[in-house]
């Protein structure tokens, strides 16, 4: 049965590579001209090339028409080309839109260049530079930012049928290659925005979260981490509202290091576990799913495999305070 599937897929690979360099002719009545509903006239035919999964390689003759009455508009004449090619096909460029969501393949497959090259070649006989891929990986995700900026009335009305949503906000980052910058609405899971910065400081952070909030409706909560620059951008952002909100911190708890619960916090959510929002025995007690054992009672947390213990309000400074 494998030798048997293998040969037809041979078979079919070589008869989508026999179709290499097919010409078609693509003709279509151009309709009125958009300015003054006048006859559109043959202006001259061109050769294009082409790539789309749907069709493989190709040559299309495309026949480009032209307003007989020599209507402008923005400057130039009034043309039309065909829209069959315009909708497979971005203007000036050979690879089709279908090619381009091998973009989605670095990201959900976790696929190198050359794993994506040989898999277009293999499976639709399709054979692109690994520079191409690279070209095609960028292209998709301009195109998911400007189809995220489309749909964000869609979004927004989403999320306020949710009742709110909590915006989550954390950066990061290795030395030399600057920042990632992340806003995610907690609840949907859903990245609203993403940005490379050069560096972690208010100044920077907080024109994004703007725009976030400006484009996707103000959130219920806002949870951020301990640094300095997000607490800042956060207050900032809650301040420039006018309006109360929550703010929630998160403690990070890295493989090898360990992060230092000041005494006052210690202190507060041993007194007043309803004011904190957590009971001090919950967040000593602790532990990820990977590992049975505790975090320690001391003012310190040990390292825990990566987990993440999410309490609030901020600590430790929003123990005794909310915005």
């Amino acid at each position: 049965m494998r030798r048997h599937v293998a040969a037809s897929q041979a078979t079919w690979q070589r008869h989508l590579r026999s179709t290499r360099g097919l010409r078609v002719f693509v003709d279509e009545q151009p309709g009125p001209c958009s300015v003054r509903g006048g006859i559109l006239r043959v202006q001259k035919t061109l050769l294009r090339h082409g790539v789309t999964l749907e069709h493989g390689p190709f040559v299309a003759k495309e026949t480009v028409h032209v307003c007989a009455a020599g209507c402008r508009k923005d400057g130039a004449k009034v043309t039309r080309r065909a829209r069959a090619l315009a909708a497979r096909i971005p203007p000036k460029a050979v690879v089709g839109y279908d090619v381009v969501f091998v973009g989605l393949q670095p990201f959900v497959e976790h696929r190198q260049r050359e794993q994506i090259r040989g898999a277009l070649e293999t499976q639709h006989g399709i054979v692109l530079s690994t520079g191409e891929i690279s070209h095609l990986c960028r292209r998709f995700l301009a195109y998911l930012d400007a189809l995220h900026d489309a749909r964000a009335g869609t979004l927004r009305a989403a999320l306020a049928a949710d009742g709110g949503w909590p915006l989550h906000i954390d950066a990061t980052g290795e030395d030399g290659r600057g920042t990632l910058l992340v806003a995610f609405a907690g609840w949907r899971r859903w990245v609203l925005g993403a940005w490379k910065i050069p560096t972690e400081r208010a100044e920077t952070i907080l024109p994004k979260l703007t725009a976030v909030v400006d484009k996707f409706g103000a959130p219920c909560a806002i949870m951020r981490d301990l640094g300095r620059a997000m607490k800042e951008a956060a207050d900032d952002l809650v301040a420039a509202r006018g309006q109360p909100l929550p703010v929630l911190a998160c403690i990070e708890l890295t493989l090898d290091g360990s992060i230092t619960i000041p005494a006052d916090m210690v202190n507060h959510a041993r007194s007043a576990p309803l004011a904190s929002g957590v009971a001090w025995s919950t967040l000593t007690g602790f532990a990820s799913t990977r590992t049975a054992s505790p975090i320690t009672t001391s003012g310190s947390i040990s390292s825990h495999n990566g987990a993440t213990v999410c309490r609030g309000p901020r600590l430790p400074e929003l123990l005794t305070s909310t915005h």
